[in-house]
């Protein structure tokens, strides 16, 4: 409301004041008043927009740089004390008030939330609150109870993008939300593209080239059983893109077969049987209920004179994962010779408790 020359003195303008400064708020220092100092380094204050709750009110990103003792952030919302006419209420050679935050996030750790520089906050219109953590590139927002309800670490650095779990310091000066009415998208494609980031192999939870015991871990913790993705959605948990062997949306069964599969350890920790894995008998290829000659017989026909078999887990007599001529050895040495008993299942229809890429179309449980 002022002129380059009325800016340029003390009078003119909407407040009379001219180029005079009408209000500051947090360190009384800097005008010559006491008064703690409750900004330091402090980045993007901003108005509340119509439309959001705190409308008119001030947030800051305080960065917390310099401050006393250890170094964290925090994120202030002020309600400037302004008068009827839109003067501010301001009382001569004291501290600008108000002396009460109306609203603080700090980090239950405090020094889990520190950004030295840069650094953003937008109050969004739902009464959530945007912030950007700059110098580590975290973006996140948060309730009015300060709770975390999404996080996302910028991926990017030097323009190119690193593996999902990269730990990440990859700044980012500043960011903001927009709805999709935002005059800007009119007319744009809106369809969510691929992650930035990249993944490592799949089941390579630890990005150490091999698959093992501590990948088995991960797996066993994104392990959702038969569900479909409108049931148990595993992109909740990115990590998920590692563990779905055949992309159908959940971690399941044929995803624990596949990861067997992969799996480079000594010792293969023991799997869960899945209640949506196939139930047979082991040993009985031709599916009569009973374990005899006939059995290891077709076996034999299976591999040598092409004979058929339904359920390529009921002929894996000795549950080593492949179909050869170990199998009906296997039977015909427990049948005649005291050999080893037929792995479970073998007396009555069960899941097999071993994982293994071998498959069960078809079996009759009698």
């Amino acid at each position: 409301s002022t002129t380059t020359a009325e800016a340029a003195g003390h009078t003119g303008g909407n407040s009379g004041m001219g180029g005079d400064i009408l209000y500051r708020w947090g360190n009384p220092a800097a005008y010559d008043t006491a008064g703690p100092q409750l900004l330091h380094g402090q980045h993007c204050a901003e108005w509340v927009p119509n439309g959001s709750p705190g409308a008119g009110n001030i947030t800051i990103y305080n960065n917390g740089a310099g401050q006393p003792g250890p170094d964290f952030s925090t994120i202030v919302e002020i309600t400037p004390p302004l008068l009827p006419d839109g003067t501010y209420d301001l009382t001569p050679g004291s501290a600008y008030g108000p002396a009460t935050l109306t609203w603080e996030y700090e980090a239950p750790n405090p020094t889990d939330f520190f950004s030295q520089n840069i650094s953003g906050v937008q109050r969004l219109p739902n009464g959530n609150t945007l912030i950007c953590e700059g110098a580590p590139g975290h973006i996140f927002e948060v309730n009015d109870a300060g709770d975390i309800l999404w996080r996302y670490e910028n991926p990017i650095s030097n323009n190119n993008p690193a593996s999902q779990g990269t730990v990440m310091n990859s700044s980012v000066f500043r960011s903001y939300r927009y709805g999709f009415d935002y005059p800007g998208f009119i007319g744009r494609e809106l369809t969510p593209g691929a992650p930035l980031e990249t993944y490592g192999a799949l089941f390579d939870f630890d990005f150490d080239g091999t698959i093992g015991t501590a990948d088995f871990t991960c797996f066993s913790d994104l392990f959702t059983g038969p569900a479909t993705p409108t049931e148990d959605p595993i992109y909740a948990n990115t990590m998920g893109r590692l563990a779905d062997a055949d992309g159908d949306g959940d971690i399941d069964c044929e995803d624990w077969d596949a990861f067997a599969a992969a799996f480079e350890g000594a010792v293969l920790p023991a799997f869960p049987a899945c209640p949506d894995d196939p139930q047979f008998v082991r040993g009985d290829p031709n599916q009569d209920g009973l374990f005899n000659l006939a059995d290891p017989v077709n076996m034999l026909s299976v591999l040598f004179t092409g004979g058929v078999v339904l359920c390529d887990l009921s002929m894996d007599a000795n549950d080593d994962e492949s179909l050869d001529l170990s199998d009906p050895i296997f039977a015909l040495a427990n049948l005649f010779s005291g050999g080893a008993p037929i792995p479970e299942p073998s007396l009555n229809c069960g899941n097999d408790p071993t994982p293994g890429s071998l498959e069960c179309d078809t079996y009759v449980c009698p």
